[in-house]
């Protein structure tokens, strides 16, 4: 005889498993709490409303669920009694309780992440007091309410109806029990099919709702030639939603009289009245596209076509770009040069993958560093508008030797990265190698708007793992010679390792060595988010966050990442949408910046774009969250325009730069990103900053890019965008001069290559094993002309290679010229002198004098300071003194 198992053990199984199921999510509770409280106590209000908003709409969905599943498994089991005492095993409440629970906790869940995001925009919603034309309501509406509306009644369309047919289903299968094979008999079991129709009218009523709502659709369409509502559209589906709820409550209705009236049949087949509906206008609609729309199509939907250029243009913000023809002219001479000399000196002869490349062979210094990007950011360096190469020091674990990879190593010793490389954009070393303005490990500095008074980098951009700082096992801060200079972490990030701490952390990241481990106590730190980016996302869930951060030197010599924010929407009416940062998006705005600190972690954003509505909305929302003031002087000074937004700024500007509908619709002034051969392939150019004097006429940071008629290659036009902290992200679009043939890159790539010249030095470089690798090309405007300047490296083509540059080509109109500097080429084509270049470690024979001078009044000050702590025994001031003298001497070398 089979033994049963007793239902107490079930029971006892399901209370633990409850617990511990309990028992994780408060845990994963405590580990988010402490993440957003790491990053800052004012986080904190992000963390407890989000939680707050979940928690309410899971219990409501939870409720909801619980009781329409609990009641209508009653009704069943109440109505299959009645027919036959078969269904007895039905009234165990217990039985009843649990499936509705388990259903209830699986819907709930669901309901709340569709939901509850949506709830805190519309609650906090924002007008952008401008209308869309069809159904005349703000736009805001759109952005901020009609989400909400629209998730609310989908999801409870789908739990009703997930109830009505799962009942539906357990009727059908559980009336089979009885060997009835006419299943038509259910029909006359009058208190099954209430309950049926019951929750058939919830349904109903659901959907009736839900449709109004998706009328608001129309507004998103992808047409043939634009987006938004058309002409079949408004005059057709319009109509259909207006209908269709009145034509299903009126169905509906009528199939319940019929019922009742003992006309089953026909009441069954009112259900048909909504495909039938549908079907009618889709019908319709076709027709009236193919034979009415299509052979007027530009008559026609001419308004709708103005409408989707505006609204685009408003939604990217690219309305607001200046229109200006660019008068080409071929006269520039040696005084033009002079007065953009701005312009010309700071031209960027560098290129990024080789310089960056040459920085980690020159100062990585050790095998454990590494340098991952090179940013451009502007300084004034002696007066002048400067572009600055920026590339920071990180610790890279994976070229540590895997026998050396620790738990001590790992998380103990190297904790943090040191210091940063900075070099010149537009000039390189006689031997063609990077112009430093910052190097070495400590950092020294020929210039003083580059001091770093603390290098450490705690928090970079390298993967996204933990460490231990200020534990009993000193961290390695750098080395010098058979030297090891240690450190221990005093900053204010981190989690305390209590012992509370240690137990439950060493769970969360399965690490067992945390535990034990006696180097770790309560003064030691854990610190996790250690990626800037990540750190970011952490405590602001609801922006979208640029992956690539860059570095900013702050006036007290703090090192500072710069994150791009950005606010964006899929919900704005008749604008295009593009595919950004993996999200289908029609609206976007670069509005908030985010500041970390490399070696404190502390985050702080800024607004900085007041106009808005969605970064005002979440302003409402989340009141302490931002900066109550403007970005400081101290970092706006040095910021750039991210590239992700003007790549979506200048995406759409490939075709939304018309306003004239006859031409948006026939697609005959389409644009393309210019072309450019790099390294053997052809591929788009790439938008580029440059110090140029399009917005300031002493120069200022320009992000840039040109383009050409599509399926052509000569220039057409450029945008560019203001990097400035005055008229920051004003832009203006130059377009040539129709008609005239302007070189587009690739052309003129082609006619470098076509230089008996050039191509025979090339190709010598080439031989032996070398490789020639040509740079980015880059178009820079001056005056009214545009010269094209491209780098050439040569390396030995091996792993462990550094480029150098050798030569600079530089085309104007019909000439070319490839020399050993942008100096000579200049002067080349247009004797002119470049003496106006910044070269980190030019100094005056004065200048040399009055450092020598300082030097030496340092050098004898240290000393002194050496012998007293000597004498006296203070051997802690002795060893200071030491250190700096130590660095003071390497200064001089």
């Amino acid at each position: 005889m089979e033994r049963r198992i007793p239902a107490k053990v079930y029971i006892t199984f399901g209370i633990i498993a409850l617990i511990l199921i309990s028992l994780i999510s408060c845990f994963n509770i405590y580990f988010e709490y402490n993440a957003y409280k790491e990053i800052g106590e004012n986080f904190l209000e992000v963390f407890f409303t989000n939680f707050k908003v979940k928690l309410i709409f899971q219990a409501l969905s939870f409720i909801l669920v619980f009781a329409l599943s609990f009641m209508s498994i009653l009704f069943l089991s109440k109505n299959l009694r009645k027919i036959d005492s078969l269904y007895d095993f039905l009234n165990k409440k217990s039985v009843v309780l649990l499936v509705s629970a388990l259903l209830s906790g699986v819907i709930s869940v669901m309901f709340q992440v569709a939901v509850y995001d949506k709830f805190l925009l519309f609650k906090n919603a924002s007008l952008l007091e401008v209308s869309d034309p069809v159904f005349n309501k703000d736009l805001g509406y759109y952005i901020f309410k009609w989400p909400f509306y629209s998730a609310v009644f989908d999801a409870l369309t789908g739990v009703f109806f997930l109830i009505f047919a799962g009942v539906l289903i357990l009727y059908v299968f559980l009336y089979l029990r009885l060997g009835i094979t006419d299943i038509g008999n259910i029909l006359n079991e009058k208190e099954i099919i209430i309950h049926n129709i019951v929750n058939f009218i919830l349904v109903v009523i659901c959907k009736v709702i839900s449709l109004k709502f998706d009328a608001y659709n129309m507004l998103y369409n992808n047409n043939a030639s634009f987006t938004g509502a058309g002409y079949t559209s408004v005059n057709i589906w319009r109509h259909y939603y207006n209908i269709i709820p009145y034509a299903l409550i009126i169905a509906l209705v009528l199939g319940i009289i019929l019922y009742f009236k003992k006309k089953r049949k026909l009441a069954v087949s009112m259900i048909l009245v909504y495909p039938l509906i549908y079907i009618g206008f889709s019908v319709t609609a076709f027709f009236t596209q193919s034979f009415i729309v299509n052979p007027s199509e530009i008559s026609l939907e001419r308004e709708y076509i103005l409408r989707n250029i505006e609204y685009t243009r408003a939604a990217y913000k690219v309305n607001e770009i200046k229109d200006e023809v660019f008068p080409i002219e071929y006269n520039l001479t040696a005084e033009d040069l002079n007065e953009e000399k701005n312009t010309v000196s700071n031209t960027r002869i560098i290129d990024y993958p080789s310089t960056l490349k040459a920085i980690n062979q020159v100062q990585s210094i050790r095998n454990y560093y590494k340098f991952n990007d090179l940013d451009i950011v502007k300084y004034d360096i002696l007066g002048e508008p400067t572009a600055v190469g920026i590339a920071t020091r990180e610790f890279n674990l994976e070229n540590i030797k895997e026998s050396a990879q620790s738990f001590i190593n790992r998380r103990l010793r190297f904790t943090h990265g040191f210091g940063i490389a900075a070099v010149s954009v537009n000039s390189v070393t006689k031997e063609g190698q990077p112009q430093f303005f910052v190097k070495d490990i400590p950092s020294q500095s020929s210039v003083s708007e580059l001091n770093v008074t603390q290098p450490r980098i705690y928090f970079g951009e390298t993967d996204n793992d933990y460490v231990i700082a200020g534990s009993k096992y000193k961290e390695l801060d750098y080395s010098l010679g058979d030297t090891d200079v240690e450190y221990s972490y005093t900053g204010s990030a981190g989690i305390r390792m209590t012992p509370l701490n240690k137990v439950l952390y060493s769970l969360y990241l399965g690490d067992f060595q945390l535990l034990i481990s006696n180097y770790v106590d309560e003064n030691s730190k854990l610190l996790i988010n250690s990626n800037v980016c990540e750190r970011v996302k952490k405590v602001a869930p609801f922006l979208s966050v640029d992956n690539d951060p860059y570095m900013i030197i702050d006036k007290d010599g703090s090192l500072k990442w710069i994150v791009n924010c950005y606010t964006k929407t899929r919900y704005y009416p008749y604008s295009k949408s593009l595919i950004i940062f993996g999200e289908e998006i029609n609206y976007i705005r670069e509005s908030v910046k985010a500041v970390v600190d490399a070696y404190n972690g502390d985050v702080k954003f800024y607004i900085t774009d007041k106009n808005d509505a969605i970064a005002n909305t979440y302003k409402k929302i989340y009141p302490s969250f931002f900066e109550d003031e403007d970005l400081p002087h101290s970092l706006s000074e040095h910021l750039q325009y991210p590239e992700a937004i003007f790549n979506a700024q200048s995406e759409i500007l490939k075709r939304y730069h018309t306003k004239n509908p006859e031409i948006f619709y026939n697609k005959t002034d389409l644009w393309s990103y210019a072309k450019e051969k790099y390294e053997g392939e052809e591929k788009n150019v790439s938008p580029y900053y440059s110090i140029m004097t399009t917005f300031k006429e002493n120069g200022g940071l320009v992000l840039m890019i040109p383009y050409t008629m599509s399926g052509k290659q000569n220039l057409v036009g450029w945008l560019a965008v203001n990097c400035d902290k005055e008229g920051y992200g004003d832009m203006i679009l130059y377009t040539f001069p129709k008609g005239e043939n302007i070189y587009g890159v690739m052309q003129m790539e082609n006619k470098i290559d076509n230089d008996p010249e050039i191509s025979r030095e090339m190709t010598l470089w080439g031989q032996g094993g070398s490789t020639v690798i040509r740079g980015n090309m880059l178009t820079i405007p001056v005056k009214n002309s545009l010269i094209y300047i491209e780098p050439v490296y040569i390396s030995s083509g091996t792993q462990s290679s550094m480029p150098e540059l050798k030569r600079i080509i530089v085309a104007y109109n019909n000439e070319i010229v490839m020399e050993e500097t942008l100096e000579k080429a200049l002067s080349k084509l247009f004797d002119y002198n470049m003496d106006n270049i910044l070269i980190p470690n030019d100094k005056t024979e004065e200048n040399i004098e009055n450092e020598e001078t300082g030097n030496t009044k340092i050098l004898v000050e240290l000393y002194d300071k050496l012998k007293s702590s000597m004498q006296n025994g203070d051997w802690k001031n002795f060893g200071s003194a030491f250190d700096e003298l130590e660095k003071e001497i390497e200064k001089i070398r």
